[in-house]
């Protein structure tokens, strides 16, 4: 009896009218791109799938891929208890995640080609969630967003019927485009992750590494940069433009940029597109010793809508001077105790002078010592002052 009257039902709304026009799905599809790269949007385009799918509730959550985590859902006439209620209790057990293992991206498929009436009234999902809520027939498809994935989910109560071979052409038109926003969107959230990587980094480098326009106008530095730029000896930005304190250097140095920017280092001979300056400083410290290197689109066209841009990489003649007890802790693998004694034994105090820098007895200096030249391989002060100067930390 129930199969005959969902059976006359479903006829009835194959004979119904198409109510939507092509701009109406026109419009739906760009709601699809504009929602790939603004999860704001997902909400309206929830609605739109309900209606073009003449669906009568809805849901889009997005989790990490990795933990599985949600971080983030939409809903459509669902209210915040049953929303809640799905998440904390509902969604792990939902058998309708199950029909989407092996189907591509935005691929469709419903519940009535899989679950009879018996099963809705056995399974606790359907039985105490879906179908109470007016969910008891579904459409599903996932999207995959690389680092992350969407489960996108289309209800109708049973009193109004399975979907409609209307419904099922409509969701299925909306298939090639909800894989190009996936591909689409997990593009954008590789170069977001990327940029984000790129900027960690820099801060990593003990050098000051500052990325500027032809022009000079600072686009980026990392932290050493940073504290460079905010003590304002030699090198420091105004307005956005990098500027130095000595008029000949920033002329010089502009000339330099502009020319760094415009080089592409593939087409050029090793080595030539380098160049090195000194920039000269107001407290009267060795001066900055900056090497320019130009920054290339990887292709050709890339240059058409890029920056011409140059890397800026700062450093001193003195590179010891940022050696620490802590860098050469890690770079020794040796304890903070040790390093500190095998620091101040770099910077030419005698074992006793370090002890007492230090506040510890001469003979606790002595056993240090002693194990750091076990770790090193040294076996007198002069080797390990001579190694530690061999090492360069290029890493913070």
């Amino acid at each position: 009896m129930r199969l005959a009257l969902l059976t006359r039902a479903q006829e009835t709304q194959e004979k119904t009218p198409e109510r939507s026009s092509k701009v109406n799905h026109a419009h739906l599809i760009g709601s699809i791109y504009e929602a790939a790269l603004d999860p704001g949007r997902l909400e309206d385009l929830l609605a739109g799938f309900s209606s073009h799918a003449e669906a009568s509730v809805g849901h889009i959550d997005i989790e990490d891929a990795a933990s599985g985590k949600v971080m983030f859902v939409a809903v459509h006439h669902m209210d915040t208890d049953m929303r809640d209620q799905y998440l904390a209790r509902y969604r792990a057990v939902d058998p309708r995640r199950k029909l989407l293992n092996g189907a591509a991206p935005g691929e469709w498929r419903l519940t009535q080609d899989h679950f009879d009436q018996d099963f809705l009234d056995r399974d606790p999902f359907f039985r105490d969630f879906a179908v109470p809520r007016g969910g008891g027939h579904g459409a599903m498809t996932h999207l995959d967003f690389g680092y992350f994935r969407g489960f996108v989910c289309l209800g109708r109560a049973l009193r109004q019927g399975p979907f409609t071979n209307r419904a099922r052409r409509r969701l299925a038109d909306l298939t090639p485009h909800l894989q190009r926003a996936s591909a689409l969107t997990a593009q954008a959230g590789r170069s977001l992750a990327m940029q984000f990587a790129f900027h960690a980094l820099l801060d990593h480098v003990a050098d000051a590494v500052l990325l500027v326009t032809c022009d000079g106008r600072l686009l980026h530095c990392n932290a050493s940069a940073q504290s460079l730029l905010d003590a304002g000896d030699g090198l420091q930005v105004a307005n956005g433009f990098l500027r130095t304190v000595d008029p000949r250097a920033g002329a010089l140095l502009a000339r330099s940029i502009e020319a760094a920017s415009r080089v592409n280092p593939r087409h050029s001979p090793g080595g030539s597109h380098a160049a090195t300056l000194h920039v000269p400083r107001a407290s009267g410290d060795p001066a900055w010793l900056v090497s320019l290197l130009p920054i290339s689109p990887p292709t050709e066209l890339g240059a058409i809508g890029g920056i011409p841009c140059a890397a800026l990489w700062v450093r001193t003649p003195n590179r010891e001077r940022r050696i620490t007890p802590e860098w050469l802790q890690f770079a020794l693998d040796i304890t903070p105790a040790e390093a500190r004694v095998a620091h101040a034994i770099f910077l030419g105090a005698s074992l006793g002078d370090a002890a007492g820098q230090l506040g510890v007895a001469e003979a606790t200096a002595k056993t240090h010592l002693a194990s750091v030249f076990a770790k090193t391989g040294m076996r007198r002060q002069a080797d390990l002052v001579r190694y530690i100067s061999g090492l360069r930390p290029h890493f913070r």
